[in-house]
């Protein structure tokens, strides 16, 4: 019995050593930055934001780098007011602003043209799944009114459903377990549909109208704005759905405002066009 209960102190023992072990190489991976974070916050698979405080630059699908600088929520541009009306546009990284600086983006150049607080909460690679599952808290800091941008991540063609997906147990986020097998980050680039081999989307039409539904209640009493994102191919079905909320602003935009090698983001001049195109409706 004595020696059973050696055993079991040694075996005790042993795990003890081995997870403080682990949580000393987690703590210094952490404090040194291992690996890089880089843009994200979260949970890759399932819920993720932007890091808060950011001074980055990143690759520009035009060419050349485009910077990110985040305030304390990790939003692009100002926190929102604390009083007073404000917008807040919501959207993946087609109102992010992905391959433009954050005052070239259409929120802040809108923001000019109403002079009122627009709030660029546009985070990349977001569709609708993940609206719902993390836009409360934005939503919960009372903007007057909300354009809702979501579209193009929706109808990405996709090997299964964003609602198929499962959080990543916590022991793989970790510092250590991302060093071995390489950071991850969600999609931001690539066409809207994808490609023609893969059996599903994001998130079907059904699932966008549930999706959009939901956003609307989280929304409150904050006036809604419905906006069809333009595209160089549109996706008819969530389009539709969307034209039949009031009120639905669905831009057309020339070719020549889309970065050449992708067919998704607005140059420096859509982004303009989209700006002076949404103020003169609103």
């Amino acid at each position: 019995m004595r020696e059973l209960a050696r055993t079991g102190a040694k075996a005790v023992g042993g795990m003890v050593v081995g997870f403080g072990l682990l949580g000393l190489i987690e703590g210094s991976l952490a404090l040194v930055g291992v690996p890089d974070p880089g843009l994200y916050d979260g949970d890759p698979a399932w819920v993720w934001t932007v890091r808060p405080d950011l001074e980055l630059d990143l690759p520009s699908p035009g060419g050349g780098t485009f910077r990110v600088e985040t305030n304390s929520l990790g939003l692009r541009g100002a926190l929102p007011p604390e009083e007073g009306p404000w917008t807040l546009a919501l959207g993946c990284s087609t109102t992010f602003g992905w391959g433009v600086d954050g005052d070239e983006a259409w929120p802040a150049l809108l923001s000019e043209h109403l002079d009122e607080p627009v709030i660029n909460g546009g985070i990349p690679g977001w569709s609708t799944a993940q609206a719902v599952r993390g836009v409360e808290a934005l939503l919960a800091l009372g903007p007057s009114r909300v354009i809702v941008g979501y579209l193009v991540r929706d109808a990405q063609a996709a090997a299964r459903t964003d609602a198929q997906a499962r959080q990543t147990p916590w022991l793989l986020q970790s510092h250590l377990a991302r060093l071995m097998q390489g950071t991850r980050a969600p999609a931001t680039t690539g066409p809207s549909t994808g490609a023609a081999d893969l059996p599903t989307h994001r998130v079907p039409p059904e699932a966008y109208a549930r999706n959009l539904d939901t956003i609307a209640e989280l929304a409150g009493g904050a006036e809604l704005v419905w906006l069809a994102f333009p595209e160089v191919e549109p996706s008819a079905p969530w389009r539709a759905e969307l034209a039949t909320r009031a009120p639905s602003l669905a831009p057309e935009l020339p070719r020549d405002d889309f970065f050449a090698d992708d067919p998704i983001h607005l140059t420096v001049a859509g982004n303009a066009h989209l700006a002076e195109w949404l103020a003169e409706r609103l």
